[in-house]
């Protein structure tokens, strides 16, 4: 998940430092999921005793499905059965406060002296599961149901998902006397997201080397602004002309099925006769100073400053006050009407009264992958009593990138 955020704080009230947002977002994202149902149990005859091992960062409500057409909302329960099975037991477990819900089920037998007792055993490696059977010695044929429509009659099956989510994988084994077992389990296929992103280098001529600073993906798209593609991985590309253009690589994992595309402004060449429009800003409180940095030959430039309003100005800085905080998009627009060019940049600015603003800008992982979920801690210190309190907490999703702001 990569995440942008920005932090808005009342001058005094907070002590906050880059290290310790980044530690505390390291120290809660360590998993994919903020619950998770898990069981154990214990077969003595037809009893069966079962034991909840679930997790959750909160108190959490439990559901049991015994395959049998009953149920129970017990922790530990007790159940009686009429029959070996199998038996898909699932326990779904609740937690309110977080809004995360969670399901896993397995299959249990209660004569585990059949001549073709079938289970197996399974590794995920991304969205690949390799299937080791575990079956009885005497099992002459395996029938698997991947649970997304696919099947094999392999004994040690490889099976790669085209999608994420939990799958009922279940073996079907028999032996030349007749005798047929089935045995199901879920596997668990994790979200997959790819990142795109790219640098450049130059000489100073029309011809660009790009560097693709992504993951290793199965294909690349890169759509270089003048109405040319490429398909390599690092491609070079020289253009018609000296100017900006907007080059954006598309990345996709075949895989995994993820895509995801990065865009970004390059220069090429000599663009002394083109204009490229850039400001750099200083903030205080509701009023910002943006100071015109843009290249190149322009004869008009304008302000708009995302509340409604705009102003001219074509050297120099420019000053303006907000009614309300807030964050505003603030673009300057510099343009050469001789010659037809213009462009446009633009910022998001934080304003506010007295503000102490702090920002993060990558990638959230958790034990080394990338993640699609993340609590946002903010810790307020009181200088006094070198105490640490919890002011509040923001979820973010993949959706939600762009800028926050946590007030006190």
């Amino acid at each position: 998940m990569k995440t942008q955020m920005k932090i808005s704080l009342p001058k005094g009230s907070l002590f906050i430092t880059m290290l310790s947002l980044l530690s505390i977002i390291s120290l809660n994202s360590s998993a994919q999921f903020s619950c998770g149902a898990g069981f154990q149990f214990s077969a003595s005859g037809s009893t069966v005793q079962f034991w909840d091992s679930s997790y959750s960062a909160n108190g959490y409500s439990t559901q049991w499905s015994f395959g049998n057409g009953t149920g129970s909302n017990l922790p530990n329960p007790v159940v009686q059965y009429n029959g070996s099975g199998p038996w898909v037991v699932c326990l779904t477990i609740t937690d309110t406060l977080n809004g995360c819900t969670s399901t896993t089920c397995d299959s249990i037998y209660l004569n585990s002296a059949s001549s073709c007792y079938a289970s197996f055993t399974s590794t995920t490696v991304d969205s690949t599961v390799t299937f080791t059977d575990a079956s009885s010695a005497t099992v002459t044929s395996w029938f698997w149901d991947f649970g997304d429509g696919a099947t094999s009659t392999i004994q040690n099956p490889v099976h790669i998902y085209a999608s994420s989510g939990y799958f009922l994988v279940c073996l079907t084994t028999a032996d030349g006397g007749g005798c047929t077992n089935t045995y199901c389990h879920y596997v668990l296929i994790p979200s997959f997201t790819c990142d795109a992103t790219f640098s450049t280098t130059s000489n100073g001529t029309n011809t660009v080397w790009f560097i693709n600073n992504s993951a290793i993906y199965t294909s690349y798209l890169w759509d270089f602004g003048d109405g040319t593609v490429s398909t390599q991985m690092n491609p070079s590309h020289t253009y018609n002309s000296a100017g900006v253009y907007t080059v954006c690589l598309t990345v996709s994992d075949s895989t995994t099925g993820c895509s995801n595309t990065y865009c970004d402004s390059i220069v090429a060449g000599n663009i002394s006769s083109v204009c490229h429009a850039d400001f750099i800003f200083t903030g205080n409180g509701y009023t910002i100073n943006c100071n015109n940095t843009s290249t190149g030959n322009y004869n008009y430039a304008y302000w708009s400053w995302g509340d409604g309003t705009s102003s001219n100005a074509m050297v120099g800085s420019a000053s303006h006050t907000y009614i309300s905080a807030g964050t505003y998009p603030v673009c300057i627009t510099v343009g050469d009407s001789s010659t037809g060019c213009q462009d446009t940049y633009c910022q998001n600015i934080l304003v506010g009264p007295a503000a102490m603003n702090c920002s993060i800008d990558g990638f959230v992982t958790g034990n080394g992958s990338l993640i699609d979920y993340a609590e946002v801690y903010l810790i307020q210190y009181d200088s006094a009593s070198q105490m640490l309190s919890l002011v509040m907490m923001q979820e973010l999703t993949p959706a939600d990138s762009g800028y926050f702001s946590f007030n006190n």
